[in-house]
């Protein structure tokens, strides 16, 4: 029997159907879940921008499942998203990057660097945790210059959550610098762990940007003040 529902019903029945601390689930809702998701696969033009909408959800296991969903449409959704780039700020911009690379764009992460100007420092600090595991990744032939390792290093003071997980900006920031320039910014050193790109605490497809164990703000005030130090220290001499 054909499903008529309209696709912004199609998107809340997805995303009532995830399983959240706050919510207990029913068969029905499971069902009406899985329905929502087919028909959403089989009409991008009208779902990518509905589901593009709820990137802005605070809850991070919506951006995922709104992320995941796009990228499982394929082809059909990549001129889409590039239509969509530009048209819904710099975070989203950020988002559809990582959908775009997944969807065969080669280019898609390059065409974030305007972003490490942007005047908010949330989106710059995300850009670079973007570029910086493109590059880690290989997804970029572009090298981390300049402008993405002090955006970085300008992050460490940023101790927000990244897009709604428990990860923060300073400490993915720290883990980026310490992957890509291979200096001794921890002391003593210790093991980097990104949890969507070696320890699949998330499983693929991989989020546009880095989430990494956190041996900054985790830290007592006096070792976060003596690592913050440390970095600037290289910094000034690096750059």
């Amino acid at each position: 029997m054909p499903d008529d529902r309209a696709p912004a019903e199609h998107v809340t029945a997805v995303l009532d159907a995830l399983p959240l601390d706050d919510r207990e689930l029913t068969s029905d809702d499971a069902e009406r879940g899985r329905q929502g998701r087919e028909a959403l696969l089989a009409d991008p033009a009208a779902a990518v921008p509905l589901l593009l909408d709820r990137l802005a959800d605070a809850s991070f296991a919506v951006k995922d499942t709104v992320y995941d969903l796009v990228i499982a449409m394929d082809g059909p959704a990549r001129p889409i998203l590039e239509r969509e780039r530009g048209q819904r700020g710099p975070v989203t911009d950020v988002w559809i990057a990582g959908m775009l690379a997944h969807l065969g764009d080669e280019r898609a992460f390059d065409r974030l660097r305007p972003l490490l100007d942007a005047s908010d420092d949330y989106a710059r600090h995300l850009a670079a945790l973007a570029l910086a595991l493109a590059q880690l990744e290989g997804s970029t032939d572009a090298a981390p210059d300049a402008a993405v390792r002090g955006a970085l290093v300008a992050a460490l003071d940023d101790a927000r959550p990244l897009e709604g997980t428990p990860f923060t900006v300073a400490g993915s920031a720290l883990a980026a610098l310490v992957l890509l320039t291979g200096e001794p910014l921890l002391e003593p050193p210790r093991a980097i762990q990104i949890y969507n790109h070696e320890h699949f605490l998330y499983p693929p497809p991989m989020h546009p940007f880095l989430l990494a164990a956190d041996y900054l703000t985790q830290a007592p005030p006096d070792e976060q003040a003596a690592i913050r130090a440390r970095v600037r220290s290289w910094w000034e001499t690096a750059r």
